[in-house]
């Protein structure tokens, strides 16, 4: 699936949905999203990756891909990325925008960027396993009470402050039983 905006189609809801389970061999052994928008949508409880039958054969291989997916404002909770590569063409700015004032000289904050999970619940999801590059978890709820074991690429990742980085970085070292 690429450039499909659901919230264009007036789609508000897919909680629920399977999109990979894992398997290999049938039709729906591989997954690609590029440039699909999330946001605002209601995304509780899909597996969107249920885990990466690679990792197993120690195969560089992911079945799943998100490239330049935005899920903005979307309810994720206890939602699933177990095994996919989740990446960003470009790199994200330092600044997601700036301060000015107003006539009166009031401070105003001038946002210039909105990070891929700009004000999305991530509480519960399963980002283990996950290939990240170019992540932006700027602005994401809930972002302690993910799961990042065996995460990789969360280094360059950025995030609201260095001791989220820490914490996820950390998480991601740790290891889950099944």
């Amino acid at each position: 699936m690429s450039d499909f905006s659901f919230g264009d189609h007036d789609i508000k809801n897919i909680a629920g949905s399977r999109f990979y389970d894992g398997t290999w061999g049938g039709r729906r052994s591989r997954m690609v999203l590029e440039r699909v928008d999330f946001s605002r949508v209601d995304c509780r409880d899909i597996v969107f990756s249920a885990f990466n039958p690679s990792d197993w054969l120690g195969l560089p291989h992911s079945p799943t891909i998100f490239r330049d997916c935005w899920f903005g404002g979307a309810k994720l909770e206890a939602t699933k990325f177990r095994g996919a590569r989740i990446e960003w063409s470009d790199e994200p700015p330092a600044e997601v925008g700036h301060w000015e004032r107003t006539q009166e000289g009031d401070p105003v904050f001038i946002p210039s960027y909105s990070p891929p999970f700009d004000h999305a619940d991530l509480a519960g999801v399963s980002f283990e396993d996950v290939a990240f590059r170019n992540a932006d978890f700027r602005e994401a709820y809930n972002l302690r009470k993910c799961k990042f074991s065996g995460a990789t690429g969360l280094e360059e990742a950025l995030f609201d402050s260095d001791e989220d980085k820490q914490w996820t970085l950390r998480a991601a070292r740790t290891s889950t039983v099944p």
